[in-house]
């Protein structure tokens, strides 16, 4: 009867940020460690794997979450199709792992930070605007069940990289954006900073929400249109909800 009510509408409104203020937060973190590390990552160093070796385990406890069966000998006798497909859905830590593995290999290939960081907003409005597109075709057809999940939420992943992905690849943006400007302020701006950032991120949050809204009329370009899980306006919403939230 409680689901029947405005006030559940209001708070599973709510309660719709908690998982972008995760995915938001995990990028955020990544940005500031990796930061103090950069000079050991881009030389191979032993924390470059150890890094691998953290986001892999990440990667694993997901799959292990979903295990259809506790027993190896039930798992390869007794375990139907229809519970494979839902062991290989790319869940919260999944999303997460996947997410940085790639801003991980970017930073290898790119070798700065701005590079990184560029290339990520760029990978982010990419993500943004082609998901979509990426929900309106069943990738079952062309990828493996295991990378098919990643893609879109046609077969029980609850966080597929399109778009939550985006949510991550934001947070790590607004982290290193964060750091640098602290340490550009130093000693001698330190009082003032706080202040600086929090009216940046509050205009850059309130902006983005604002934009939100007449991106709505993209509902007219895609074939396939969901506004509440693949549409870019909701998303950005979301995304500048989760600024003001961090300002």
């Amino acid at each position: 009867e409680l689901r029947n009510t405005g006030l559940f509408s209001v708070v599973n409104f709510i309660n719709g940020f908690v998982a972008p203020s995760f995915l938001f937060a995990s990028g955020m973190a990544y940005a500031v460690t990796t930061r103090r590390k950069i000079g050991s990552y881009l030389s191979f160093g032993f924390p470059l794997f150890q890094q691998f070796g953290r986001l892999v385990l990440i990667l694993l406890i997901g799959y292990c979450l979903h295990l259809p069966r506790f027993q190896l000998y039930r798992i390869t006798h007794g375990v139907e199709p229809q519970e494979w497909s839902v062991f290989f859905q790319s869940d919260v830590l999944h999303c997460i792992a996947v997410s940085l593995l790639i801003l991980q290999v970017l930073l290898l290939m790119l070798r700065t930070e701005r590079r990184l960081y560029r290339a990520t907003a760029v990978i982010a409005c990419a993500i943004l605007f082609a998901t979509p597109l990426v929900w309106g075709y069943d990738f079952l057809a062309i990828f493996p069940a295991p990378l098919a999940a990643y893609m879109n939420g046609l077969h029980h992943s609850l966080f597929p990289l399109f778009p939550w992905s985006a949510f991550l690849f934001a947070g790590a943006i607004a982290g290193y954006l964060f750091a640098k400007g602290r340490a550009a302020a130093g000693e001698t701006g330190a009082e003032k900073f706080p202040t600086l950032a929090l009216r940046r991120f509050l205009l850059a949050g309130g902006g983005l929400v604002l934009i939100s809204f007449p991106l709505m009329t993209l509902a007219r370009v895609y074939p396939t249109y969901d506004y509440w899980h693949s549409s870019p306006s909701f998303v950005i919403f979301r995304i500048g909800v989760v600024l003001l939230l961090f300002a």
